[in-house]
Formats: C-alpha cells, structure tokens, sequence
C-alpha cells in the first residue's frame, strides 16, 4: 500500500509540475491580450466552440472577443490535458498487460512469477479505471453545468 501511495503522490507531483507553465502562462499580460486557441470542441450554453477557433480578451477584435474568454480557455486546456492523460494511461496499460503475459508465459509453473504476473495484471486494471475517470469526469462536470 505504501509504494502504491508514494507512485500515486509522484504522479500528482508530475503532473502539479507540468501544469505549473499552463498556469503561469495565464498570467502573462500579452498572453491575456491575445486570448488562447481552442483545442478541443464543446458547448457552452447555445454557444459552440469549435477546435481551432481563436477565443481573445480583446474588447477590439470583434470577430474573436467573448467576455468569459479565460474559462473558456481554462476548460479547453482542462479538456486538453485529460485527453492526454488517457492516452498516456492506456500505453502504460497495454505495456503493464504485454509485461504480464510474458511473465505468464516464462513462469513455467513457478507460482511466484504466476503471482507477480497476476498483480501486474490487477494494476493494470486499477490504472484503466483511473484513464476511464480521466475521460468521464470532466464529461460529466460539463453535463452537469449545463456545458454540452
């Protein structure tokens, strides 16, 4: 339990880590000026916002300017970033469940290495639960604010 905590507390570190440039990029005064552009597609409302399109803060870029420009961009990045954390989890996944079949394979009746096998296995299923709540979480949280 306790390796299985400090993995889990170094991944929380990473990924505190990664999102740290994200974060300071927002408070960026040019960065504000020019707003952000949209990676991924959502709803907001009857307004759409499609991938690709160029949110800014800018009262004078009329074609561009929507007033709540930085939550948008927030829940796009957001969007973003889990995206990839799903996919991230899934190699790891399949690499967790190729590792263990070898193990299965070569064990050659040890129960020992059946074991590992086995626990490989059970992580690797513990870590596609957690992918499947990096991409139903925030489906969820924008159905419930009414967001798509």
């Amino acid at each position: 339990m306790k390796k299985l905590f400090a993995i889990f507390s170094a991944l929380v570190l990473v990924f505190s880590l990664a999102a740290a440039p994200v974060m300071a990029q927002t408070l960026d005064p040019e960065m504000m000026a020019e707003g952000c552009v949209i990676r991924a597609s959502f709803n907001i409302g009857e307004e759409t916002f499609k991938a690709g399109d160029v949110i800014s803060g800018d009262p004078e870029d009329a074609d561009n300017y929507h007033e709540g420009w930085s939550v948008i961009c927030m829940l796009a990045t957001v969007y973003y970033v889990t995206n990839w954390v799903f996919y991230v989890i899934l190699i790891a996944v399949m690499i967790m469940i190729l590792y263990a079949a070898f193990l299965f394979l070569t064990s050659s009746g040890s129960p020992e290495k059946a074991g590992k096998a086995t626990k490989v296995i059970t992580y690797a299923i513990i870590g596609m639960v957690i992918g499947l709540l990096a991409r139903a979480i925030p489906a969820a949280v924008r159905y419930f604010v009414g967001m798509g």
